[in-house]
């Protein structure tokens, strides 16, 4: 499956306004071992084994 770039966007954003306001966070999103394209990756990896065709925001933000 591919991530659209829109849904990539907003990963990143998402994910750059947490490392933001949490410190810890931020420690793991900069590891150089982690990518977006993984990230993605696994999001919808976990969509499909749940066996959900729709999921909301916060749903999505906390996997």
């Amino acid at each position: 499956m591919k991530s659209s770039e829109n849904f990539i966007e907003a990963i990143r954003n998402y994910l750059d306004s947490r490392a933001e306001s949490d410190n810890l966070f931020a420690i793991r999103y900069a590891d150089p071992s982690k990518s977006l394209s993984e990230c993605c990756q696994f999001i919808l990896n976990e969509v499909k084994r749940q066996g959900v065709s729709v999921m909301t925001n916060d749903e999505v933000f906390s996997l």
